[in-house]
Parts: structure tokens; C-alpha cells; sequence
């Protein structure tokens, strides 16, 4: 939630100013999309791991009922919502290709980084993944 909220409070200081009832909306929807980018990496990222719990809590790949097919669709779900809402609330926003050139610049970089974090981990025999490019 605080990725969220830290969205709205940086929209006001770069605007230096209090915002309208629409500023503050289309802010809040941004900062949504923010904290569904988040989810999605968290939910792959548990599973690319094979980490057991999240802030105290069973990874959702881990609660009951939820398999490892079920948690990977549901983070590619998780990430295809925020370009479904941004086209939903943005696509005549001036800045709509910029929007989304932002997002998928963010999931780009956050992927090679989860990527060398990845192969970045010794194997068991204790050699490391090549990591040219």
C-alpha cells in the first residue's frame, strides 16, 4: 500500500500543489497499477525461488488450495490487470504511451535483474550460470 500512496504524494509535490478530485483519482489508479506490478513480481519471484513465506505469511503458491500452476497464472493475471486498467482509465490521457512505456521499462529491468539473481545462484556442484548477454 505504501507504493501506492507514495504515487498520489509524488504527483502532488511535482505539481506543487494540492490536487483536483481527477488528479487524485488517476493518481490512486496509478498507484494501483504500481502495487500490482509489485504482487506480480513477488508471486513469481516466491515460486522462482521456492521461498516458504512472505512477510510471515505462506507464499500464495503455498496456501491451501493453491498450486504452483494456479500461483503462475494468477501473477500473469496479476500483471496483464494493470494494462487493462490503464488502457481502461488512460487511452486518452496525454501521456498514455508514456504510462506504459514506463511500466513496461519497469518489468523489463526487474526481469534481467530476476533473471541474474536466478542463474546468479551457484548450481548444487557450486559453478554459476554464464551471464553475457
Amino acid at each position: 500500500m505504501t507504493r501506492g500512496l507514495t504515487v498520489i504524494k509524488g504527483v502532488e509535490v511535482l505539481k506543487q500543489r494540492a490536487l483536483t478530485e481527477q488528479e487524485y483519482k488517476d493518481a490512486a489508479i496509478l498507484g494501483w497499477q504500481v502495487e500490482w506490478l509489485q504482487a506480480f513480481f513477488l508471486v513469481a519471484d516466491d515460486i522462482m525461488d521456492a521461498s516458504i513465506t512472505r512477510r510471515g505469511s505462506p507464499c500464495w503458491y503455498k496456501c491451501p488450495n493453491v498450486t504452483q500452476d494456479n500461483a503462475i497464472n494468477d501473477a500473469l493475471i496479476l500483471e496483464n490487470m494493470i494494462y487493462q486498467t490503464l488502457r481502461r482509465h488512460f487511452k486518452s490521457h496525454p501521456s498514455y504511451v508514456q504510462i506504459l512505456h514506463l511500466f513496461i521499462d519497469t518489468t523489463f529491468q526487474t526481469e534481467v535483474g530476476q533473471h541474474i539473481d536466478t542463474n546468479g545462484t551457484p548450481y548444487a556442484e557450486g559453478t554459476r550460470a554464464p551471464l553475457d548477454l
